[in-house]
C-alpha cells in the first residue's frame, strides 16, 4: 500500500508539472523562468529511486531519469528503437513485451486520464528482476490540441520481497514461522477440500525450555535450536512435511495424505532419531523430549483456527500427562450429535429442490497434443447460509443414510444434460468423467438409470465415461464386473480410480472392460524427487498400455511432473497446473481459449 502511494504521489507530480509546464509555455514568454523550473523538476526525479520516462503520443521520449535508464540498462543516449527492440517485461501471463506495447496494452484510451499498476518481471541479461510498473495517460491541453503524455514509473520490488520473506522466518531458526505457516495452510485447505483429501497437523513442543534456559543461559540454547531446527529439517525431508518455528520451543509439521496414528508415530520416531543426537551436545544427562498434538483435516476442523486450536488443545492435554507424549485431536465429527447429521441430511433433500448443488470441472490435458479433452464432474454445495460446503463434509453422510443414491442420480443427468449443452452450442468435444460409488454400483437401477439419461439427452455414450475407485471395485469384484460389462454394453466409457492404492488383480483388470487407468495423486505429487515413486509411475504406464488401457495421472501441480510424465508416455493428467476444478462458465472460458490458457501453463 505505501509502494503504490509512493507510485501515486510521482505520478501525480508529473501530471501537474506536465499541465504547469504547457500553461506556463503559453502564457510566459521568460525562459529563465521555465528553465529554472524545470532544472527543479529534474532534480526531483532523478532523486527519485523508481525509474521514470515520458512518451508522446507517438511514443517519443520527452523525459526519463537516471534511475530509468540504469534499470534497464540502456546506453546514456538511447531513442525509442532501442525500446521497440528489447522485450524486457515479462507478464504473468508468461507474455513478454516491451514498453511500447506495454504502453498500447494498457493505456489505449484518448482524450481521457487512465491509470494502471500491474506486476511483472524485468529481463536483463537473462536475470528476471521482480518490479511494480505504474502506467499514467495524461491529457494536456495546447493552444487547443490535446496531447496525451504517458508516464511510465517502474519499480524494483527485490528489496520489498527480500523483506517480506524475512518477516516470514523465525530469526533464530531461519524457518518459516507463524505467519507463514497460516498463509500456507489457508491455500492447503482449499487444495484439499477440492481434491477430497487429508492432512495432518502436527505440533512439537520442546519439553521444559524454561528449565534449560536457566541451567545454560540463552546463548546455549540459542545453539541448541539452532541445531534442533537442522535435525527438523532433515526429518521433514525424509517424511516429506512441511517444517514451521511457530513459537520459541514449539515446531509444526504439516503432513499432506495422512490420517492416521500409525503414520505420525513412524514421523514422530523419524524425528526422534534425528534429534536424539543433537541433543547431546550440552555434555549432560539431561533428557530433551517432545511433547506432541496432532489434529487432522478435516476430522478435526476445516478451517486453519480451528485446526490450530485443537491441536494446541491436543499438546495442553499431553504436557498435562507428562513430558515426551504424543496426544491427538479429538475427531470433530465424530463428535457430533445424531441431531446435527439429521440436519444435514434434511438440507441435502432440501438443496437439490432448490438448486444448491452445482457441478464444477476439472480439466483433463491429453499430453502429447497439450490439449483439454476432457473434464471430472465433481459436486458442490452453494448452501444459502454457509457458503460453499466441501464434498468432505456432507458425501459420508449421504454415503451413510443411502441419500448418495439420489444426489449421484443427480450428478449423472447434470453431467449429461451439461455435455447437451456443449454439443449443441458447438464446444470443442470433450470427454465428461462422473464418479460412481459402490452404493450406485449395487444399485441394480443404475445401469437403466443412464441408459434413459443417454436417450432423454440424445448425447454420443463414449463421451461420458465413469470412475469408480480402485478399493471400491475390488471389495465386491464380481459385482463391479457385472456392472461393469453392463455399462460398458450402453457404450460409455470406464476408468479404475486411484489405481496403485488398492490390490487389484492383473486378471481383474482385463475382466472389468476397462477403457482407463487412473493412477493415485500420492505417487504424482513428489514424483519429481521420488525415485522410487518414478519407478512405480512407469510400470502403472506400461501396465496399462500393455492391457491396451489409456492411463491418467491425477494430482499434477508443476511442470516437471509434467514434463516427466509426457517423456513416460503417459496418455492424459488433470491437477492444478492446468486449473483447479471450476464453475461451468470459467471452465467454459477456459476452453474457449485453450491455446492462450492451457499451452501458456505448461
Amino acid at each position: 500500500m505505501v509502494y503504490i502511494i509512493s507510485f501515486c504521489v510521482v505520478v501525480i507530480g508529473l501530471a501537474m508539472f506536465a499541465a504547469w509546464y504547457y500553461k506556463l509555455f503559453s502564457k510566459i514568454q521568460n525562459t529563465e523562468q521555465i528553465t529554472a523550473k524545470l532544472t527543479i523538476f529534474q532534480k526531483s526525479v532523478e532523486a527519485h529511486k523508481d525509474g521514470i520516462i515520458i512518451l508522446s503520443d507517438a511514443g517519443e521520449i520527452v523525459f526519463f531519469n537516471t534511475a530509468f535508464q540504469r534499470l534497464l540498462k540502456l546506453k546514456p543516449v538511447f531513442n525509442k528503437d532501442d525500446l521497440v527492440h528489447a522485450k524486457v517485461f515479462k507478464l504473468k501471463s508468461s507474455e513478454q513485451i516491451n514498453i511500447e506495447t506495454l504502453v498500447s496494452k494498457f493505456l489505449y484510451r484518448k482524450n481521457e486520464e487512465s491509470e494502471f499498476s500491474i506486476s511483472a518481471d524485468l529481463i536483463i541479461d537473462n536475470k528476471e528482476t521482480p518490479v511494480r510498473i505504474f502506467l499514467s495517460s495524461f491529457p494536456v491541453n495546447n493552444k487547443g490540441k490535446t496531447v496525451n503524455y504517458k508516464i511510465i514509473d517502474i519499480g524494483d520490488l527485490t528489496h520489498d520481497i527480500v523483506a517480506s520473506q524475512r518477516k516470514q522466518k523465525d530469526m533464530v531458526s531461519n524457518l518459516p514461522n507463524q505467519y507463514k505457516m497460516i498463509e500456507d495452510m489457508s491455500i492447503l485447505i482449499t487444495r484439499m477440500q477440492d481434491q477430497n483429501r487429508t492432512f495432518a497437523l502436527i505440533l512439537l513442543s520442546l519439553d521444559n525450555l524454561s528449565t534449560i534456559i536457566a541451567a545454560f543461559g540463552h546463548v546455549k540454547v540459542e545453539t541448541l535450536l539452532n541445531r534442533l531446527s537442522e535435525g527438523l529439517k532433515q526429518s521433514a525431508k525424509e517424511m516429506n512435511c512441511a517444517l514451521y518455528h511457530v513459537q520459541s520451543n514449539d515446531f509444526v509439521m504439516i503432513a499432506s495424505d495422512v490420517h492416521m496414528a500409525d503414520e505420525i508415530i513412524k514421523i514422530v520416531k523419524a524425528v526422534e532419531k534425528n534429534t536424539n543426537a543433537i541433543l547431546d551436545f550440552t555434555n549432560t544427562h539431561m533428557r530433551l523430549t517432545f511433547s506432541t498434538g496432532v489434529s487432522f483435516f478435516p476430522k478435526c476442523g476445516s478451517s486453519t483456527e480451528v485446526l490450530i486450536d485443537n491441536t494446541y488443545k491436543a499438546i495442553a492435554e499431553a504436557k498435562k500427562k507428562g513430558d515426551g507424549l504424543l496426544v491427538f485431536a479429538r475427531d470433530v465429527y465424530s463428535a457430533k450429535s445424531t441431531k446435527h447429521v439429521l440436519e444435514i441430511l434434511n438440507e441435502m433433500h432440501g438443496a437439490i429442490a432448490n438448486n444448491e448443488f452445482v457441478l464444477f470441472y476439472q480439466p483433463i490435458v491429453d499430453v502429447q497434443k497439450d490439449q483439454i479433452t476432457g473434464a471430472e464432474a465433481l459436486i458442490r454445495w452453494r448452501h444459502p447460509s454457509r457458503g460453499l460446503i466441501p464434498p468432505i463434509e456432507f458425501i459420508p453422510i449421504a454415503e451413510k443414510t443411502g441419500f448418495i443414491i439420489e444426489l449421484g442420480n443427480f450428478i449423472i443427468e447434470e453431467a449429461i444434460r451439461q455435455q447437451k449443452r456443449w454439443e449443441t452450442f458447438r464446444f470443442n468435444p470433450i470427454q465428461v468423467s462422473i464418479n460412481l460409488s459402490l452404493r450406485e454400483i449395487e444399485t441394480a437401477d443404475i445401469v437403466f438409470y443412464i441408459a434413459d439419461m443417454l436417450k432423454k439427452y440424445q448425447i454420443n455414450p463414449s463421451s461420458i465415461k465413469f470412475e469408480i475407485t480402485e478399493n471400491l471395485a475390488m471389495s465386491n469384484a464380481e459385482k463391479a464386473k457385472s456392472e461393469f460389462l453392463s455399462l460398458k454394453n450402453l457404450g460409455v466409457e470406464l476408468s479404475l480410480d486411484d489405481f496403485g492404492t488398492g490390490y487389484s488383480s492383473f486378471a481383474y483388470l482385463k475382466d472389468f472392460s476397462l477403457d482407463t487407468l487412473k493412477i493415485d495423486r500420492i505417487f504424482i505429487l513428489d514424483l519429481v524427487r521420488n525415485q522410487d515413486h518414478q519407478q512405480i509411475v512407469k510400470a502403472m504406464i506400461s501396465l496399462g498400455h500393455n492391457l491396451d488401457l489409456t492411463v491418467t495421472a491425477e494430482g499434477v501441480e508443476d511442470k516437471e511432473t509434467y514434463a516427466l510424465l509426457k517423456e513416460y508416455g503417459c496418455d492424459f493428467v488433470q491437477g492444478y497446473l492446468i486449473a483447479k476444478p471450476l464453475p461451468v462458465f470459467e471452465f467454459q472460458e477456459l476452453i474457449r481459449n485453450e491455446k492462450s490458457l492451457v499451452t501458456g501453463r505448461l
